[in-house]
């Protein structure tokens, strides 16, 4: 039997069973499909660490080279970082830039992640003293002399925003959650992308770099429609230019079945697959390269600030605490650091269920093991994400209540389990059958109930990278606890636990 088709994109699938002329004509599509799949680079690539500088004492996993490869030496100019969550897509992105030596770079993300964007640029970035600008609200305004700036999808599209934006030059442009732009008439895509008419056709960020680079884990969250517009913007040749109609009417077509029913199909995705791939695309699953992730990633997570959040921190400085004296063996929690702490808790709640939905809706987390203290709290989150069913475990309840509320959150009725720190530090097994993702909204004070939290999911039967996120406020009392536990954890494993790798080690003959 032999298959013919004029479309090299339709025919790569096919590429291990082509003719030797047709593998010919294919090979150089083949070997950036390849790449796009890589978890590492070859041994014969040199020169790497010149090409993708990193700061001292910071280094790229194997699978995170071969995504930085791909963009510099197979992507056609612009690149999408599509990587599962917690492989380190910011890592690329800023690698990226390092590789460019960018000198100005604007960065678009979701407003509950510009704060950590900052925190990540200054500590990954090869850029020397660089100045960062994160717009907070349209008043703050653009500075023409920074080096990274950056901006919410929220903020992106007000005219007082974009246009300042779109008259300076960029060497980079960052998308960070590129998924946000799937819709094509939405204001932040035209913005962005754009399209339309009014100010967006005339003007958008696009048009302002020279190079883009997209991060999402969910590069096409339903349909595959909703890849259009990023492959637009990112390659148009990729997609033979085609309209948005035409894409539709190629890959996911609409019947009307019935006077009001209207039937989406899918077709042509393998060639789809090879369009972005071969072209733009690079993308890792976890499965793919959990040997080389370590079994617990800990992560701080840092919330905008708001104004009860500044209130909180403002009196924790008052109490002029010290986390050393935590040591002490007669360290005793007064009431006055007790309201400090509930106070920051409340304050902080909004930006645990920003977090929350983020996790759940963008990045698809299909489940979320989150921990808090303070009662106040912990209904409040119980009830700003109740779509998504909240098992809550906490003092006082009975095993028979707690167990109920375990079973719910295995057996798929729940999607977040809610629970005191203290009260699943111990005695609740199971839940690293189904769960890999942590969130403790309110760190504790004492280290170890943390750690043991980290243990609900980070235990045997675990078959995934356990990432646990800490959510703290810049200069808090708990992001210094926390950095302090993170540094001795990373410690203690460089002493004990990290493997040599014995192919580093040479012996002459004697």
């Amino acid at each position: 039997t032999v298959f013919f088709t004029s479309d090299p994109y339709a025919a790569l699938p096919f590429f291990p069973y082509a003719n030797e002329s047709t593998k010919k004509d294919l090979q150089a599509m083949w070997d950036a499909y390849v790449a796009s799949w890589a978890e590492g680079v070859g041994d014969d690539y040199e020169g790497f660490d010149e090409k993708f500088p990193l700061p001292e004492g910071e280094e790229y996993l194997p699978f995170q080279k071969a995504g930085l490869v791909f963009a510099m030496d197979y992507a056609s100019s612009n690149v999408l970082f599509g990587d599962d969550m917690g492989l380190g897509k910011t890592i690329q992105g800023i690698g990226f830039a390092n590789a460019l030596k960018s000198k100005k770079v604007l960065v678009v993300c979701p407003a509950n992640l510009r704060k950590q964007w900052e925190k990540q640029w200054e500590r990954f970035s090869t850029m020397r003293l660089p100045v960062i600008h994160r717009i907070m609200k349209s008043s703050d305004g653009v500075n023409p002399l920074a080096h990274v700036t950056i901006v919410s999808y929220d903020l992106v599209h007000k005219p007082d925003i974009l246009t300042p934006l779109c008259r300076q030059k960029y060497d980079l442009l960052i998308l960070d959650e590129s998924h946000k732009l799937k819709t094509p008439n939405a204001k932040r895509t035209r913005a962005v992308c754009g399209g339309g008419r009014g100010i967006y056709k005339r003007m958008h960020l696009s048009k302002t770099a020279s190079r883009i680079a997209c991060l999402s884990g969910t590069p096409s969250p339903n349909k595959p429609k909703e890849t259009w517009t990023v492959a637009r913007m990112l390659d148009c040749v990729s997609i033979d230019g085609l309209s948005y109609d035409r894409f539709i009417d190629t890959y996911n077509p609409s019947f009307q079945v019935a006077k009001y029913k209207v039937i989406e199909s899918v077709k042509r995705l393998p060639e789809l697959q090879s369009r972005m791939r071969c072209n733009y695309m690079v993308r890792r699953l976890k499965d793919d390269v959990l040997d080389q992730l370590p079994p617990c990633t800990p992560e701080i997570m840092y919330v905008e600030n708001n104004g009860k959040i500044e209130r909180a921190l403002k009196e924790e400085k008052l109490l002029n605490f010290d986390p050393d004296m935590m040591a002490r063996p007669d360290f005793r929690i007064d009431g006055a650091v007790s309201t400090v702490r509930r106070e920051m808790g409340v304050a902080m709640a909004p930006r645990m269920v920003e977090h929350l939905k983020f996790l759940l809706e963008d990045e698809g987390v299909e489940k979320v093991l989150v921990g808090a203290w303070h009662h106040e709290v912990m209904d409040y989150l119980a009830e700003e994400v109740a779509d998504s069913g909240v098992g809550s475990v906490r003092g006082g309840m009975s095993s028979t209540a707690k167990d109920d509320a375990k079973e719910e959150f295995i057996s798929g009725k729940a999607r977040i389990k809610n629970g005191q720190r203290a009260a699943l530090a111990e005695g609740v097994e199971g839940l690293q059958d189904v769960c890999s993702t942590a969130v403790i909204c309110e760190p504790d004070w004492v280290p170890g109930t943390n750690m043991q939290f980290m243990g609900r999911l980070h235990r045997i039967g675990q078959k995934s990278n356990v990432l646990v996120q800490f959510l703290v406020a810049e200069d808090s009392i708990s992001e210094k606890i926390v950095s302090r536990m993170l540094e001795k954890v990373k410690v203690t494993h460089e002493v004990l636990d990290r493997k040599f790798h014995m192919a580093s080690f040479k012996y002459e003959d004697e």
